[in-house]
Order: C-alpha cells, then structure tokens, then sequence
C-alpha cells in the first residue's frame, strides 16, 4: 500500500535565509579558506546568485568540515573523524585536499581497504590541474596504501614513481621502508645513502632512517641512527626519546639505558609527555610501585587527557590491592576513550578489568555488564586468538606513540567549534532555503536536517525542516521538527496542520511508513 499524496506547503519565504546580514566570518573563527568561501556565497546571495552562492557554501562548509575531522583524525579519534569526512564529501566529493586528507586518515586508523577505494576516486580526478607536489602525493598514498594491503613490491614502483616526481625525504623514506619489509637492511641501506648524501648527514635525518628501522624491527640498526643524531644534536626534541625507545624495544638489559634517556629527554625537554609513561612501564618491570605510580601521575600532569596512562595506573591500582582507585581509574580511562576502536579495540581490556575488579567487590549485576562491552568489542577485532582479553595485549614499540590531544589543542578545537558551528547551520540552512525556492524538496529537507544537528537552536530551522519533510510527502522526516516547530508556534496553523496531516498518516500507515520511510 502506497501513502496518498498530500498537498505542497506554503514555499519557503526568502526571508528563511537566516544569517544574511552575517557577511564575513568573525578574524580567527576559521581559516583564511573558510573566510574566502563564507565571504563570496553571502556577497553572490545579497546579488541573489543563487547557485553560484550554493557552490561557495559547499566550499566553505567542506573545509570547516574537514578542519574539524582532521583534528579528530590528528588525535587519532578515527571514529569522529570519519563521519565529518563524509559529510564533507557529499557536498564537494572530488576535492582533491579532502580526499586525500581523509585517506590518510583511513590508513592512520589501520583502515586501508577505504584507503584504496578513496584512492581510486583520486585516481579518476584530472590531473592536468594538480601540482607536482600533489601528483607526487598521489603516488605516495597509493605506495602506503598497497604495502599496508602485503602488495610491497606494487608499492615500491608508486614510491619510486613519487620520487621521480618529486624526490624529497618522505618518499625517499617511504621507498626505503618498503624496501626494508621486501629485500632486507643490505638493500635498504643503500637509499639511506642516498638520503644522507641528499638531505645532509644530520641528526634529523639520522632520527628518519632510526624511526624506520625500529618500526621495522631493527632496533639493533635504530640504535646506532639514534646514537649518531645524539653526537650531531643532542640537545633535538625526540632524540633522547627515541634512543630509549630502541633500548626498550630490543633487550631487556638495556631498561637502564632506555631510563637514562628518558630522564635526558625530561631535562631537555620538561613538557615532554612521552617520557614518563615509559618511566612507569620500567618502574613497573622493576616491581618498584610506588615509582611507577609517581611516574605515570607525572605523565598526567603533562597531558591529563591521556587514556592510556588512566589504565596504567588502574592496572597498577588493582594489582596492589586498591581497588577503589582502580575504579576511578579504570572509569577515566572508559570517559576519554571515545574512538573505541583506537589502539585496535585495546579498551575492551579495561572494561574486562573493571568488570572483574566490580564482581570481585560484590557488584556483580554491573560487573557483568562491563563484561559484555568487553565481549562485545573484541567480536569486532580481526585479531588472532592469543590476544584474548584474560591475556596481556602485544607490546607495541614505544615508537608508536599514540597522539592524544592537550587540553590546550582541546580548548582550541571547543573555540572553533563556538565560533563556526553557527555558521556552518546557517549556510546549510540557507542551501535548504535555495533548493526549496527550486522545488527541491527531499534535497533541502537534508540540508535543513544538518543545519539542525549543527544548531538546533538556529531560528526557523525545524519549520523549515519540517516544511521541506511534508512538501516531499516523507511524513516519517517530518514529524520531529513539526512538533517542535508547532512547540514554539502553536499559532501557526499551516505547521498545525502539516503535524496533525503527518501523525494521522502515520498511526494509519504504521507498516507502510517502517518499510518506505516516506509518503509516495
């Protein structure tokens, strides 16, 4: 059974273009690219240019979009990252810098398989416009993406296809890596070569080829490129670091090398946020717990934010016989993990931890429903089954440091988002408005819907919303925003009606409306 047709509301009046008067972004609410796009499409709407207007919208609300995810994506919060990447794509889905900087979102999260398929939109765009560096970049992801895949010897000809482009150290890098997995250090060692006789023979090109041997399991190799950087700079952010994470990641009669590195960087380098956790982990070999506790809260006066450390301590908490604090502990660890696929699921072990840490204080009914969040979690890895959560997890190289964002970078990003979500509403809102004017309904009632979920206080948007929802005969759309609508207006009989039309329908159509989600 199909709905009946229901009449066409009311066109939306010009006057629903909310922000009209606003033609400029606010100095230092956005990006000199945001101002130029917010700019032009408020200057092209006030000569009621529609279309060209639409298109610097899209433009504008792209890169606030990918701003926003690029930050999520640079803190390793794939999973608020990924959503915003999206949204952006519907507007603008052949912008070169999006989609590139969504791929390497996707490989960062060990997401390659949509790597390759956002790659093979890259691929299919016209290259006649690009620069060499962007060509060479193309090149480079495609390298990245494929090595990630085991197709290495595919990857090596991308890289070297980069490096004839453009023959600078990151592909330089990047091709010896490959090299490194495929033919062994012999025939890696011979790029390094080259890249010490192009680039310099420097401490920061010696930390470069340390990183790829020890990310490579070399750390014999690694030691001796971070010894070396150490003689050129000793006095360089990292180098310390990195040396003790080699000492770490190779015997464990070097755990006094690796802390005395550690103590280096510190004194070097006292807002290092890196250094003390390793600290706790030493510490902790040593049994000595009353100084991995004193490390890892110094690790999170560095950067309060860090999950890891959290669980670090609860580990240690429970493993002494405090178990309140290991709750605490534990729960601030869950509250800052919001990408729970970050570090490969590796929060499903503290919700295992505090479920059996609430059973074994007599919480039983909350234990176990700590329990299954864990079993629920681990249903989603593709892992093997040595990594069962009554197991420890597999060490990961004190290289592969987690990014976890500053209460500084935070602050910054809850700024950004004070000053420019508004804005991102209204130009959404004001696209609704345009494809309404054009009969657009089903399109504008999407727009209107994310110019809601950007600010559902904007002024008229659930009416507009709501309007566009009934106009397209989709009643299952419409029925939220007109009864918030007709909240704020009840004398609004146009809205009363188009509510009262919609909820009918609906308690007379239930089945109908659950199969089609809409009025045809």
């Amino acid at each position: 059974m199909h709905w009946p047709v229901l009449p066409i509301p009311v066109l939306l009046l010009a006057a629903s273009v909310t922000l009209a008067s606003q033609t400029s972004v606010a100095a230092g609410s956005g990006t000199p690219e945001m101002r130029q796009h917010y700019d032009a499409a408020y200057r092209f709407q006030s000569s009621e240019d529609f279309a060209r207007a639409d298109v610097e919208h899209k433009r504008f609300l792209a890169a606030a979009l990918d701003h926003f995810a690029n930050f999520y994506a640079n803190t390793g919060d794939y999973l608020h990252a990924a959503p915003l990447y999206d949204e952006a794509l519907q507007l603008t889905p052949t912008d070169f810098a999006l989609l590139m900087d969504y791929a390497g979102a996707s490989l960062d999260a060990h997401d390659p398989h949509k790597t390759n398929d956002l790659m093979r939109v890259v691929t299919r765009l016209d290259i006649s416009g690009m620069t060499d560096s962007q060509r060479a970049d193309v090149h480079l992801m495609l390298g990245q993406t494929l090595q990630t895949l085991g197709e290495t010897k595919a990857a090596i000809e991308q890289f070297h296809a980069a490096i004839a482009i453009v023959p600078n150290i990151d592909n330089y890098g990047a091709l010896a890596a490959a090299v490194l997995e495929s033919d062994g250090s012999a025939a890696a060692a011979r790029i390094f070569a080259i890249m010490l006789a192009r680039f310099g023979d420097s401490a920061a090109v010696h930390m470069r080829i340390g990183r790829i041997y020890a990310l490579s399991g070399f750390p014999d190799h690694a030691i001796e490129e971070f010894k070396t950087a150490v003689v050129r700079d000793y006095k360089m952010p990292d180098v310390h670091y990195s040396l003790g994470a080699a000492y770490m990641s190779n015997l464990a009669s070097e755990l006094p090398l690796a802390e005395a590195e550690f103590r280096k960087e510190l004194a070097l380098h006292p807002d290092d946020t890196f250094s003390y956790p390793q600290l706790g982990y030493i510490a902790l070999r040593r049994l000595n717990y009353r100084e991995a506790e004193l490390d890892f809260q110094r690790a999170l006066v560095a950067n309060p934010l860090n999950a890891g450390v959290f669980t670090d301590l609860g580990k240690l908490y429970a493993g002494t016989g405090r178990p309140v604090e290991a709750e605490a502990a534990f729960r601030q660890a869950i509250a800052l993990t919001m990408d729970p696929s970050r570090n490969d699921y590796a929060i499903e072990r503290v919700y295992y931890l505090l479920g059996r840490l609430l059973i074994a204080r007599g919480n039983e009914s909350e234990g176990q429903q700590e329990l299954q969040i864990a079993q629920e979690l681990l249903s989603k890895r593709d892992l093997e089954a040595e990594q069962k959560l009554i197991g420890e997890p597999v060490a990961r190289s004190p290289l592969e440091r987690t990014r976890v964002a500053t209460v500084k970078e935070t602050k910054q990003l809850k700024l950004f988002a004070k000053q420019i979500e508004p804005l991102i509403a209204g130009s959404y809102n004001n696209l609704g408005v345009h494809a309404a004017m054009s009969q657009k309904y089903a399109e504008a009632a999407g727009y209107f819907r994310f110019a809601a979920k950007w600010d559902p206080t904007l002024h008229g948007v659930d009416s507009n919303w709501g309007r566009a929802a009934f106009a397209a005969h989709d009643c299952a759309q419409a029925i939220e925003p007109l009864r918030r609508a007709v909240a704020l207006d009840s004398s609004n009989a146009e809205l009363v009606a188009m509510r009262s039309r919609c909820q009918s329908l609906l308690l007379q159509f239930p089945e109908e409306q659950k199969e089609e989600k809409g009025i045809h």
